[in-house]
């Protein structure tokens, strides 16, 4: 864990939770992970990770947890009855997310591209928006230590965007280019054909992608692989 700045991920996305604050400041904590509605999207996301195996017990580190909206859902289904682990580099992130989470939930400034945890200790490990907003080295750097933190029977859940299915995001940030008053942190496309070489590299396996009409981003499954 470390405090300094000067990473593009760190610096965008901070200077982006700032002016979100300042322009919308009775609504920055939901802006700032995507909009929409908090509560329902937390629960939807804790609805996919039971589908996918998480079940009380278990361990789940949230990267990029945001202002606590896995969190708070986490919490209203499991309580304590979870281990909870959310990184994020913003601060008031951090802090928002704890005020909506059990208090036995831990939230750890963290901007290096690594899982703070020992070796094969994490049940699930899941990316919401996160791996959509690095550079590919960085993604697959950021993925090979969580490889590192998993358990043998562990769960890798990495939502990403692929051209084919979200090309209206492709499009809108092509028309953004070149607009310099639009300041927004950076958008990474991933193909399935580049995830299955990652994964093979990383060795794990893609037990299944989920997607979703009208085409949320697409949701990868991981598993350490056998071999």
């Amino acid at each position: 864990m470390n405090e300094s700045s000067g990473t593009h991920y760190i610096d965008d996305y901070r200077a982006y939770v700032a002016e979100i604050r300042e322009r919308f400041p009775d609504d920055a904590m939901a802006i700032a992970v995507g909009g929409g509605d908090f509560v329902r999207v937390g629960t939807q996301q804790v609805s996919l990770l039971k589908n996918f195996g998480l079940t009380a017990g278990h361990f789940i580190v949230d990267v990029g947890c945001g202002s606590g909206r896995l969190a708070a859902g986490l919490t209203q289904t499991y309580g304590d009855e979870i281990t909870y682990l959310g990184l994020d580099v913003v601060q008031d992130l951090l802090d928002h997310g704890r005020t909506m989470a059990d208090p036995s939930y831990r939230f750890a400034l963290n901007t290096e591209l690594t899982i703070p945890v020992a070796d094969q200790s994490c049940d699930f490990i899941v990316y919401f928006s996160v791996v959509t907003h690095l550079l590919h080295e960085e993604s697959f750097k950021y993925l090979r230590d969580a490889a590192r933190a998993l358990k043998h029977d562990g769960t890798l859940v990495v939502t990403f965007l692929e051209s084919r299915r979200h090309w209206s995001i492709f499009e809108r940030v092509v028309n953004i280019y070149d607009m310099p008053d639009v300041k927004e942190p950076l958008v990474m496309f991933i193909e399935r054909s580049m995830l299955e070489v990652w994964v093979e590299q990383l060795g794990l396996r893609i037990e299944q992608i989920v997607s979703f009409d009208p085409p949320d981003q697409s949701i990868a499954v991981l598993k350490p692989r056998a071999d």
